[in-house]
């Protein structure tokens, strides 16, 4: 029996739904977060750095979907799939953790994510948590060079 168009369509568009919830489900695992969370209104920077991947990859392995069918996956409207692609852009120019985040998920792809172990994902994670590490060891030395400069400001102020 031959398929008319409208089946043909609607085959297609929950092939491409069940990919997305699949990409979604690997962008979690990978990041190790809940889906329930990232379909959340939650706003932890975590949890909008997750939606802000699984919108690009989904749009990248889409190119053409429409946001509503992006946004359905994650509980989210058309508006904030824009919202969260441009904060993509943004990350992508200056932030090392998110853009290291975006590439092991790029790297890994929801095919490869599946025959992947637990390890190489457990030990790509924690090579991500070091650099977090070492990004946070030099804002803590900055800042307590800035409060050293404070503290002699402060001790000069008291004197006059």
């Amino acid at each position: 029996m031959n398929k008319t168009g409208k089946e043909i369509r609607e085959e297609k568009q929950n092939e491409v739904e069940s990919n997305l919830n699949d990409l979604l489900d690997d962008v979690c695992s990978i990041l190790g977060l809940s889906e329930e969370i990232i379909r959340g209104d939650y706003r932890g920077r975590e949890y909008v750095e997750a939606r802000c991947i699984y919108t690009k990859l989904s749009s990248d392995m889409y190119p053409g979907i429409s946001y509503n069918l992006i946004g359905e996956a994650i509980n989210k409207g058309h508006c904030s799939i824009i919202h969260y692609r441009k904060i993509h852009g943004e990350m992508m120019d200056f932030n090392t953790i998110y853009i290291n985040k975006f590439h092991m998920c790029q790297q890994l792809g929801v095919k490869e994510t599946r025959m992947s172990s637990p390890e190489s994902v457990l030990m790509r994670r924690n090579e991500l948590l070091s650099e977090k590490i070492i990004i946070l060891k030099r804002k803590n030395k900055v800042l307590r060079s800035k409060n050293k400069r404070y503290e002699k400001l402060r001790a000069l102020q008291e004197k006059i």
